[in-house]
């Protein structure tokens, strides 16, 4: 067989083999980590406003005065990234809020305000020591009491 054959018969056979379907993955590595109930719920609140807004100022107000800053914030899609790092030891940390405004209600008449912390720390060399959920209650309890705060004290004009 020649030459130019022989390599046009392997790339075509290394073709088909590439395009030949794969078993697809288990339907457990595309399910979301699981999250009970009472997590969420500890996560989540709902003000009586449709002004979103309002409320994401109210969020970023208090963010601010925590010392976080907003890496990534847009009103229209209802969500602000902020972050605040510091240090603990030899390790750079960072600790970060997401937040999630959705209109909710029978007319859309009130507002779901979603809250996630998250704790990141990094060694010296710059490699990822930590990368955690923060779970505790009193930390979304203490946040959302002060953007209600903020959202109830009248704005300086």
């Amino acid at each position: 067989m020649p030459r130019s054959r022989l390599l046009a018969l392997c790339s075509l056979t290394a073709l088909a083999l590439g395009c030949a379907a794969s078993a697809p993955p288990p339907p457990e590595a595309l399910a979301l980590a699981p999250i009970s109930q009472d997590e969420r719920a500890q996560q989540t609140r709902v003000y009586q406003t449709e002004d979103r807004g309002a409320l994401l100022g109210a969020c970023i107000a208090v963010l601010r005065r925590h010392g976080f800053a907003a890496e990534d914030q847009d009103s229209t899609l209802g969500v602000i990234v902020a972050a605040k790092d510091g240090t603990s030891g030899d390790e750079r940390t960072r600790l970060r809020a997401s937040i999630a405004a959705a209109p909710a209600g029978e007319f859309g008449m009130e507002t779901t305000l979603r809250l996630t912390f998250q704790r990141l720390a990094w060694n010296a060399r710059g490699r990822e020591t930590l990368r955690e959920r923060v779970r505790e209650p009193a930390e979304y309890a203490g946040f959302f009491d002060e953007v209600s705060r903020e959202l109830a004290s009248p704005s300086p004009e």
